[in-house]
C-alpha cells in the first residue's frame, strides 16, 4: 500500500481558510447578516462588497475564497468591486465598509 502524500498547497489553503473563518463571522455579525442567508442576496450587494473589502484589509483571504463564502460570483469580480471601494469613497459599499470598520474596532 502506497502512502498518500500531502499536497502542501492544499494544507496551506486549509490553514488560510481556517484563519479567515473567524474574521468573516465577525464581519457578518457587524453587518447584521447570517451566513445561511448570504446566497439570498445579489452577488454585488453593497454589504457583500463592504465585507469583502474589510476581509481583504484585515486578512489574507483570497478573492476566490471570498467569492465562494459570500456568494459573489467570480474571484476577478471580487477584486474589481473591492478595489472600487477605495476609488469611490462615496459609494454605498464604501459607506457600509466605514461603518463595519468602526463596529469591528470597538
Amino acid at each position: 500500500m502506497q502512502n498518500a502524500k500531502l499536497d502542501p498547497f492544499s494544507a496551506t489553503h486549509e490553514v488560510r481558510s481556517l484563519r479567515c473563518e473567524a474574521p468573516l463571522q465577525a464581519c457578518l455579525r457587524a453587518a447584521a447578516k447570517q451566513r445561511a442567508t448570504v446566497a439570498d442576496e445579489p452577488n454585488g450587494a453593497a454589504w457583500k462588497v463592504a465585507v469583502a473589502a474589510g476581509m481583504k484589509q484585515e486578512t489574507d483571504a483570497p478573492n476566490g475564497w471570498l467569492a465562494e463564502r459570500l456568494k459573489m460570483g467570480r474571484a476577478t469580480r471580487v477584486s474589481q468591486v473591492v478595489g472600487a471601494v477605495a476609488r469611490q469613497p462615496t459609494s454605498p459599499a464604501a459607506a457600509i465598509f466605514k461603518r463595519l470598520s468602526e463596529r469591528l474596532a470597538t
